[in-house]
């Protein structure tokens, strides 16, 4: 019971760390499309 439990974290912090790795991917990619439409 325990062992499933750490490796759900483990799975969760992991998804975490993807999903905020592509939204900084897609802020910047928004920032050079912002930037480009704006100068």
């Amino acid at each position: 019971m325990l062992l499933s439990h750490k490796m759900k974290e483990k799975k969760e912090a992991t998804l975490r760390r993807k999903l905020e790795k592509e939204l900084e991917k897609a802020e910047k990619s928004f920032k050079k499309l912002a930037g480009e439409n704006f100068f």
